[in-house]
């Protein structure tokens, strides 16, 4: 909500947003490109690989690794957005002069503490 003392500034939302929330999500975009170009990466090794192995034939065999990188690059990317959604919503909903609901405060709170692990 605008702050009515005036204390921080009339435009205080909008810089919070172009500081705090703008690069919050262009680092979550950015680091979802970057695992997207490491499984791309491990699984072209894999292939490249898989020409020199004898008696596995097997696409799931074969493709093994990209698997389990793209499943920890998944895991990683949902992580950020469990965390950072509620509280980007909130000020949202907060800019809209709108209340948040009692069940995102809630998951705000269960989020947020998550942060340091």
């Amino acid at each position: 909500a605008p702050d009515p003392t005036g204390r921080y500034g009339k435009n205080a939302d909008m810089w919070r947003w172009i500081f705090m929330f703008g690069p919050l999500w262009l680092s979550i975009l950015v680091s979802m490109a970057c695992m997207i170009g490491v499984y791309a990466k491990v699984r072209k090794t894999e292939d490249a690989a898989s020409k020199y192995r004898r008696g596995i034939d097997a696409d799931s065999e074969r493709r093994r690794y990209s698997r389990r990188v793209a499943k920890k690059a998944i895991y990683y990317f949902l992580a950020f957005i469990f965390v950072w959604t509620p509280p980007t919503v909130m000020r949202a909903m907060t800019l809209a002069n709108k209340s948040p609901p009692f069940a995102l405060v809630a998951l705000m709170a269960f989020a947020a503490p998550t942060q340091g692990f």
